[in-house]
């Protein structure tokens, strides 16, 4: 069994090596994040190659790139359609395991007054609006996420409460002036940033007054997190396990609530917190 995994890798990766080669197009399709449906087999061997060379090189900037790619790009629309046909990842997994989550932006929003609440990652809005019909202290909610042309949906069916906007998570604090909000994050989303990159997000969040509710999932083995830090743990998607209530507490925030769910032989971190010392806005 070891001998075929790696063998299949080493397949995946020397197709994708050469489809890089031999067709520009998908080396050119890949660095732009283009959404044309064109050799998304190639694509994704292309993709996978790439994210082994992350792996080795261990390098955060390129392993940002790689996520991009990823998710700006088409082989992610492809992903996105492959997994709903499976199921409905609203409605099977956050309502059915989760909804129990708004529990943590309600303790924030009703201990220190805030009205804006951001989700990192929103992508077809069913959370936020979700949060929205059930977070009524709240007056605006945002969803932010990488993916231009799932946002650009997400608007057709905006309401008058929830708004959408196209950005990194790492760029969406340069975008000008940011009153304090509950960031929420929901499913995979902060696994997909490097260790330095989470660091500069809990510092914004920190730097703007900001709280934070996250469900995010953690490698199935507990064996192979990197307590107090991060674990590479990529397949085909780059992505780390992070300890996000170490990252938490040395950006300043105190840690409200933790909790470790068992799920689909993954486990999934739950983690409530606010800046130390936080106190309510009149």
């Amino acid at each position: 069994m070891i001998f075929s995994n790696e063998l299949r890798a080493l397949v995946k990766t020397t197709i994708g090596s050469l489809a890089e080669i031999f067709n520009p197009s998908i080396k050119r399709d890949l660095d732009e994040g283009v959404t044309n449906g064109k050799n998304i087999f190639l694509k994704r061997m292309a993709f996978y190659a790439r994210m082994k060379r992350a792996i080795k090189s261990n390098d955060p900037e390129y392993i940002n790139r790689i996520s991009q790619q990823w998710w700006t790009g088409d082989i992610a629309e492809h992903f996105f359609l492959k997994y709903s046909d499976r199921t409905n990842r609203f409605e099977d997994l956050f309502l059915r395991h989760f909804s129990w989550s708004v529990k943590g932006v309600l303790t924030l929003e009703e201990r220190f007054g805030y009205r804006t609440l951001v989700e990192f990652g929103c992508g077809d809005g069913s959370v936020l609006r979700y949060l929205s019909q059930n977070a009524h202290g709240i007056e605006s909610f945002v969803g932010v996420d990488i993916n231009d042309i799932i946002i650009e949906k997400n608007k057709l069916t905006a309401d008058e409460r929830c708004t959408y906007t196209c950005s990194r998570i790492q760029d969406f604090f340069n975008t000008g002036s940011i009153d304090p909000f509950i960031a929420f994050t929901f499913g995979g989303v902060l696994e997909y940033l490097s260790p330095d990159d989470l660091r500069q997000l809990y510092a914004n969040l920190m730097n703007h007054g900001c709280s934070i509710t996250l469900v995010e999932p953690l490698n199935s083995d507990p064996s192979s997190s990197k307590k107090g830090g991060s674990a590479f743990i990529g397949s085909e998607v780059v992505y780390f396990d992070h300890d996000h209530a170490a990252y938490l507490g040395n950006a300043g925030f105190e840690v409200i609530e933790e909790k470790i769910v068992h799920l689909m032989s993954f486990r999934w971190l739950y983690v409530v917190a606010c800046p130390k010392g936080a106190r309510k806005t009149e």
